[in-house]
């Protein structure tokens, strides 16, 4: 254990040697997204990986955080104080978080290797999404009446001390952590949190807030000076949940600021897996169904199913065409990094290493191709491009324009055929292509003139897919 240690405070040092100048983020002018500071739009496109700090040691921190960077994520959502008995049970170098259990007194040991991971994440050009605790440690309904480690005072204590520990690493704070703001003390905490963190940094980072499932940072925090941009999470209750519909109302709020969800359905996760607990815990379940390490063996007791990759692209591309700033992606077995051997909150289908490189991980790189190439910095929804009925569910469709409306982009997330009213080009030629966001790749098909409503069908080698309309000059 010390040897390896040595060996990864040797890796750390040579990392802070030749680190990565990361540029800070900021909300671009038109308040619908975050921008570096030489002015380029920032592609948001986070893993929540929640455990990370609190389960990994710096091998596993460098075979995630590579393998991330190489499939196309830019931000990595991690959690300070984690949910898996994070006060209380020690990171993979046997340290714990805090002294006393008081967030005024931080085990310095602790975030040493915290240090590892935010300079290893810098060195591959990602930015972090940190959490400073799980919400479960801030009053709230949901945990009920017990006490709670942190009061106004510690929470401002706390957040100096990390404001002014990682001023000026490539991090963007995320309060909260799944918990809703149903009291006056939990909202004390929270403001008293943010402000500390801003007296630490100089007010050099973002903010935001992380909600419980179906339920967003506006509620109670999108005046707040310290609110950058809100998060919403419409969760894991059910497909085709209509994440659009959050990015719309957000798009009405006064002031404008960016959004986007901040938990989407994860890839793999069983639909309403709080039901399957509530039945019956995991430990009591017959070693068949799952087994010691909390991985399943007979995916079939889960009758509801599992969100897939389809279910992944689905919420991505709705949001984007929506006017969300990015995509959070999430799977349930790298999140909380499972292992065998090792305890598990959520029953999962994988290891987190088998998990890696599931279907929905390895086509984020599309996602960004699709937003780098196509710049959603200037998309700008627009329904009415649709003709005719479009009602929420698994036919749903969206679609945007750019802001000078040459090009137009509809994803439908099934194969049918669309149709469309013209847009603003009325008679003008088109070019017809198709993005298939499974694999990236394109398919051309004849010009077009819009006049009136026109239909397109989709190539038959597609499932869900965009339509990309572009003005011929």
């Amino acid at each position: 254990m010390i040897r390896s240690r040595c060996i990864a405070m040797g890796i750390l040092i040579l990392l802070q040697l030749k680190m990565v100048q990361a540029q800070s983020l900021k909300v671009a002018t038109s308040s619908h997204y975050l921008q570096k500071e030489d002015g380029k739009p920032f592609v948001w496109i986070g893993d929540t990986a929640w455990e990370l700090f609190h389960k990994l040691d710096s091998t596993g921190v460098d075979e995630y955080l590579t393998t991330r960077m190489e499939q196309g994520f830019t931000v990595i959502y991690a959690v300070v104080l984690a949910e898996h008995n994070g006060l209380s049970s020690p990171n993979a170098y046997g340290e714990l978080p805090l002294r006393h259990l008081d967030p005024a007194t931080p085990n310095l040991r602790y975030f040493e290797h915290i240090d590892y991971v935010v300079n290893k994440a810098q060195s591959l050009g990602l930015y972090l999404a940190v959490l400073p605790t799980w919400g479960s440690y801030v009053p709230n309904k949901r945990d009920g009446d017990r006490s709670y480690i942190f009061t106004p005072q510690n929470a401002y204590d706390y957040g100096s001390f990390l404001g002014s520990r990682y001023r000026n690493k490539p991090i963007v704070w995320v309060l909260g952590g799944d918990r809703n703001v149903d009291n006056t003390e939990a909202n004390r905490v929270w403001d008293s949190m943010a402000t500390g963190i801003q007296m630490g940094n100089g007010n050099t980072q973002l903010m935001s807030y992380h909600p419980a499932g179906e339920s967003t940072s506006a509620y109670w925090f999108h005046k707040s000076p310290w609110l950058a941009f809100n998060m919403y999470q419409t969760g894991h209750a059910r497909k085709a949940m209509p994440g659009y519909q959050y990015a719309e109302a957000h798009r009405l709020l006064d002031p404008p600021k960016p959004f986007l969800d901040g938990e989407p359905a994860y890839e793999d996760i069983p639909i309403k897996f709080w039901e399957y607990i509530a039945q019956k815990p995991l430990k009591e379940l017959d070693s068949g169904v799952i087994d010691r390490s909390g991985i399943i063996r007979d995916s079939t007791y889960f009758r509801g199913g599992f969100f897939s990759d389809r279910d992944v692209r689905n919420q991505a591309y709705w949001g984007l065409l929506s006017g969300a700033m990015g995509f959070s992606y999430g799977n349930n077995a790298v999140w909380q990094f499972v292992e065998v051997g090792k305890n598990s909150v959520l029953p999962s289908l994988h290891t987190w290493r088998e998990a890696l490189r599931r279907p929905g991980a390895e086509q984020i790189k599309h996602l960004r191709l699709f937003m780098e190439k196509w710049d959603f910095s200037t998309f700008v929804p627009d329904q009415s491009i649709i003709y005719g009925i479009n009602r929420p569910g698994t036919s749903h469709i969206r679609a945007a324009t750019n802001t000078d409306r040459s090009v137009v982009f509809v994803y439908t997330p099934v194969n049918q055929v669309i149709v469309l009213n013209s847009p603003a080009h009325a008679q003008e030629v088109y070019k017809v292509s198709w993005f298939d966001p499974r694999n990236g790749r394109t398919y051309v098909q004849e010009d077009v003139a819009l006049m009136e409503q026109v239909e397109f069908t989709p190539p038959e080698e597609t499932d869900d897919c965009l339509l990309i309309l572009e003005l011929k000059k």
